[in-house]
Protein backbone atom coordinates (compact mmCIF):
# COMPACT_ATOMS: atom_id res chain seq x y z
CA UNK A 1 0.00 0.00 0.00
CA UNK A 2 1.41 3.40 -0.83
CA UNK A 3 1.24 6.36 1.53
CA UNK A 4 -2.02 7.20 3.20
CA UNK A 5 -4.23 6.83 0.14
CA UNK A 6 -7.83 6.31 1.22
CA UNK A 7 -7.10 6.87 4.89
CA UNK A 8 -8.86 9.61 6.79
CA UNK A 9 -8.17 11.30 10.06
CA UNK A 10 -10.99 12.52 12.26
CA UNK A 11 -8.83 15.47 13.20
CA UNK A 12 -8.09 16.55 9.65
CA UNK A 13 -10.83 15.15 7.39
CA UNK A 14 -13.41 17.83 6.69
CA UNK A 15 -16.70 16.58 5.25
CA UNK A 16 -17.19 19.95 3.55
CA UNK A 17 -13.89 19.73 1.69
CA UNK A 18 -13.55 19.11 -2.03
CA UNK A 19 -12.75 15.49 -1.33
CA UNK A 20 -15.95 14.41 0.36
CA UNK A 21 -16.48 11.19 2.29
CA UNK A 22 -18.94 9.82 -0.23
CA UNK A 23 -16.47 9.80 -3.13
CA UNK A 24 -13.28 9.00 -1.27
CA UNK A 25 -11.39 5.83 -2.04
CA UNK A 26 -11.68 2.84 0.24
CA UNK A 27 -8.48 1.72 1.92
CA UNK A 28 -8.36 -2.05 1.91
CA UNK A 29 -5.89 -4.31 3.63
CA UNK A 30 -6.15 -7.91 2.48
CA UNK A 31 -6.59 -10.48 5.20
CA UNK A 32 -7.28 -7.98 7.96
CA UNK A 33 -10.48 -9.05 9.67
CA UNK A 34 -10.16 -6.61 12.57
CA UNK A 35 -12.38 -3.53 12.60
CA UNK A 36 -9.85 -1.43 14.53
CA UNK A 37 -6.26 -1.28 15.70
CA UNK A 38 -4.10 0.99 17.81
CA UNK A 39 -1.48 2.96 15.92
CA UNK A 40 1.20 5.30 17.23
CA UNK A 41 -0.93 8.22 16.05
CA UNK A 42 -4.27 7.10 17.45
CA UNK A 43 -6.89 4.39 17.13
CA UNK A 44 -7.67 3.14 13.68
CA UNK A 45 -11.28 2.06 13.16
CA UNK A 46 -13.32 0.81 10.24
CA UNK A 47 -16.82 2.11 9.67
CA UNK A 48 -18.83 0.83 6.72
CA UNK A 49 -15.73 -0.29 4.84
CA UNK A 50 -13.76 2.93 5.38
CA UNK A 51 -10.75 3.28 7.68
CA UNK A 52 -10.41 6.28 10.00
CA UNK A 53 -7.67 7.20 12.46
CA UNK A 54 -9.07 8.80 15.60
CA UNK A 55 -6.50 10.92 17.38
CA UNK A 56 -6.62 12.59 20.75
CA UNK A 57 -6.78 11.71 24.41
CA UNK A 58 -9.71 9.36 23.96
CA UNK A 59 -10.06 5.92 25.50
CA UNK A 60 -9.25 3.30 22.88
CA UNK A 61 -12.01 0.91 24.01
CA UNK A 62 -14.59 3.70 23.99
CA UNK A 63 -13.56 4.73 20.46
CA UNK A 64 -13.89 1.15 19.22
CA UNK A 65 -17.32 0.75 20.86
CA UNK A 66 -18.54 3.98 19.26
CA UNK A 67 -17.16 3.03 15.86
CA UNK A 68 -18.79 -0.40 16.10
CA UNK A 69 -22.14 1.19 16.93
CA UNK A 70 -21.92 3.59 13.97
CA UNK A 71 -20.89 0.72 11.69
CA UNK A 72 -23.80 -1.41 12.95
CA UNK A 73 -26.29 1.41 12.41
CA UNK A 74 -25.04 2.05 8.88
CA UNK A 75 -25.13 -1.63 7.94
CA UNK A 76 -28.68 -2.01 9.27
CA UNK A 77 -29.81 1.00 7.26
CA UNK A 78 -28.03 -0.26 4.15
CA UNK A 79 -30.07 -3.47 4.27
CA UNK A 80 -33.29 -1.50 3.91
CA UNK A 81 -31.91 1.10 1.46
CA UNK A 82 -30.14 -0.84 -1.23
CA UNK A 83 -29.62 2.10 -3.60
CA UNK A 84 -28.58 4.73 -1.06
CA UNK A 85 -25.09 6.24 -1.17
CA UNK A 86 -22.73 5.75 1.77
CA UNK A 87 -23.04 9.47 2.52
CA UNK A 88 -26.83 9.25 2.73
CA UNK A 89 -26.62 6.17 4.93
CA UNK A 90 -24.13 7.98 7.20
CA UNK A 91 -26.45 11.00 7.54
CA UNK A 92 -29.43 8.79 8.35
CA UNK A 93 -27.38 6.81 10.87
CA UNK A 94 -26.27 10.09 12.48
CA UNK A 95 -29.90 11.23 12.68
CA UNK A 96 -30.92 7.94 14.25
CA UNK A 97 -28.10 8.12 16.81
CA UNK A 98 -28.94 11.78 17.57
CA UNK A 99 -32.57 10.78 18.14
CA UNK A 100 -31.49 8.03 20.55
CA UNK A 101 -29.25 10.51 22.38
CA UNK A 102 -32.09 13.02 22.64
CA UNK A 103 -34.38 10.35 24.13
CA UNK A 104 -31.75 9.36 26.69
CA UNK A 105 -31.17 13.01 27.66
CA UNK A 106 -34.92 13.58 28.06
CA UNK A 107 -35.19 10.48 30.26
CA UNK A 108 -32.23 11.66 32.33
CA UNK A 109 -33.85 15.08 32.83
CA UNK A 110 -37.10 13.41 33.93
CA UNK A 111 -35.23 11.23 36.42
CA UNK A 112 -33.28 14.22 37.76
CA UNK A 113 -36.51 16.22 38.18
CA UNK A 114 -38.14 13.26 39.96
CA UNK A 115 -35.10 12.92 42.23
CA UNK A 116 -35.23 16.65 43.03
CA UNK A 117 -38.95 16.38 43.91
CA UNK A 118 -38.35 13.34 46.11
CA UNK A 119 -35.41 15.01 47.87
CA UNK A 120 -37.53 18.14 48.48
CA UNK A 121 -40.42 16.04 49.86
CA UNK A 122 -38.00 14.15 52.10
CA UNK A 123 -36.51 17.41 53.40
CA UNK A 124 -40.00 18.71 54.20
CA UNK A 125 -40.86 15.47 56.02
CA UNK A 126 -37.64 15.63 58.03
CA UNK A 127 -38.20 19.29 58.90
CA UNK A 128 -41.78 18.54 59.96
CA UNK A 129 -40.62 15.66 62.16
CA UNK A 130 -37.85 17.78 63.68
CA UNK A 131 -40.37 20.56 64.33
CA UNK A 132 -42.70 18.18 66.17
CA UNK A 133 -39.80 16.76 68.23
CA UNK A 134 -38.70 20.29 69.20
CA UNK A 135 -42.26 21.21 70.19
CA UNK A 136 -42.39 18.43 72.81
Amino acid sequence: MRGNVGRKSATTFDPGSRRSWSNSSCWKESGNQRRWRLTNNGVEVEIYGERYTIRGGTDEQQVTRLASEVDRQMRELALTMRTATPAKIAVLAALHLAHELQEVRALQQEKEADLDRRAFDLMETIEAELGSVRAR
